[in-house]
């Protein structure tokens, strides 16, 4: 279990967490608090009881195991992670928060591992040694009113690139839409796990969503120290995979 604390993005002093409402809370920053990781238990999880609970979500602060999450997205950054091939499947070997330099093996742009540069990798005797592209998210929990944090990766992205298109053409920013969380269990060959799905629950209000940004306002410039990543199955093709940029060029942060 990961307990992963929130520090200032580029020293910046820590934000106030008045915005939350809490009378008393006025000495508090965000440095105080303990931000829950939210994963998606898979057959290799290792929490807890995670064995009954294939498929469900997990809270890191709670212990608590659920079906389905209502979230609000405030917002996301391009990460990668590799996994290594007959290691740990716990944590990756190598992550990338910014998507430029790696933990261990340096600059993406020209990593051995990195598809966009090696096409071999994408070959089926290859591609479990492949790093892949996911997104690193800021949600809030609407019936807590607290933020978490949950890392997609491999195929587990595709519901994310649907959240994107979905808010776009509704023509509404990130937090506009509250959306409902689940799994789905999927099979290749000898391999299962669970992939995330969404689905709209509600379109927030006018009121709701000034609320929304005021809070995706206050996290923007702090950043959770660590990347806890939660392997799945194997990457989307190419053009799922790539979004369009050179590996020094993703940016960061809301995509819109």
């Amino acid at each position: 279990m990961v307990q992963q604390a929130i520090v200032p993005r580029n020293g910046q002093a820590a934000l106030s967490t008045n915005v939350i409402g809490l009378e008393g809370a006025e000495g508090f920053s965000r440095s105080d608090l303990r931000v829950p990781v939210l994963k998606v238990v898979q057959g290799t999880s290792r929490m807890e009881e995670a064995e009954k609970h294939i498929g469900e979500f997990h809270n890191s602060i709670t212990g608590e195991f659920t079906p389905t999450l209502d979230v609000v997205i405030l917002s996301w950054q391009h990460t990668r992670a590799k996994f290594e091939v007959g290691g740990s499947q716990d944590r990756p070997e190598c992550v990338s928060r910014d998507c430029v330099t790696g933990s261990k093996f340096g600059a993406c742009r020209g990593c051995d591992f990195n598809a966009q540069v090696h096409s071999e990798l994408w070959n089926d005797d290859r591609r479990d040694d492949r790093c892949s592209l996911g997104y690193y998210l800021m949600v809030l929990l609407p019936d807590e009113g607290l933020p978490a944090t949950f890392t997609a990766q491999k195929t587990n992205t595709n519901a994310i690139k649907i959240i994107n298109t979905r808010t776009i053409g509704k023509r509404l920013p990130l937090w506009g839409i509250t959306w409902t969380l689940s799994t789905v269990k999927r099979t290749e060959g000898n391999k299962k796990w669970f992939e995330l799905t969404a689905r709209l629950k509600v379109v927030n209000s006018p009121e709701q969503i000034a609320e929304y940004r005021d809070y995706a306002e206050t996290l923007k410039h702090v950043v959770v120290e660590e990347v806890d990543d939660e392997p799945t199955a194997h990457s989307a093709p190419p053009s799922d995979d790539a979004p369009g940029y050179d590996d020094d060029e993703v940016p960061a942060g809301q995509p819109f």
